[in-house]
């Protein structure tokens, strides 16, 4: 069983202004669909990013990210993406919106619109921050995260955490090299 992987399902949905191409993670049995453009990257692009990605998280203590949705970020509001990190023999994901115009987001720390500032295709991994830099300061002081309910009121002053999945070291390895054969064809 793939308890990592990160794919094309060879289905596209029409809009008023592009074609997407479907996709889906699957992060230990949770998988979630995403929606690329092809407008700046083709899936070749993906692949070989998703791949480059995987490589990074070998390396102890490292941040990654896994970019499902690539405009060209000279005029890009935004890109969808999973940044990564290797903590121990674990690596952790998160699902993001990197937002890569930062004049629009006034609430930005300066630190996040620095990281995000040096964001480019030839190294897109300057723009993941620490992980503990994405949750509550509770949470770093307690290690305690909250997360939103379903259907709940988010309270004013309440800060949440991201929602973040855990995979073993070892299916990083094993999507590697299963992908690594499976896209050289």
């Amino acid at each position: 069983m793939k308890l990592f992987d990160i794919e094309f399902t060879g289905e596209v949905v029409d809009t008023e202004s592009e074609t997407l191409h479907l996709g889906t993670i699957n992060l230990n049995g949770f998988i979630e669909g995403f929606s690329a453009s092809l407008a700046y990257w083709s899936k070749e692009d993906y692949q070989k990013q998703w791949l480059e990605g995987a490589v990074r998280l070998l390396q102890p203590d490292s941040r990654s990210a896994f970019i499902t949705c690539m405009y060209d970020p000279q005029t890009a509001n935004l890109i969808h993406w999973w940044p990564a990190w290797h903590v121990s023999n674990f690596v952790v994901v998160q699902q993001q919106l990197l937002p890569l115009d930062t004049s629009v987001f006034d609430s930005m720390d300066e630190e996040f619109k620095t990281l995000v500032s040096q964001f480019s295709t030839n190294n897109p991994y300057v723009a993941v921050s620490e992980r503990l830099a994405t949750h509550s300061k509770e949470c770093q002081e307690t290690a305690v995260c909250r997360h939103p309910r379903l259907g709940a009121r988010l309270s004013e002053g309440i800060d949440f955490c991201p929602s973040e999945w855990s995979l073993q070291l070892h299916e990083i390895e094993d999507f590697l090299n299963r992908r690594t054969t499976d896209w050289q064809r």
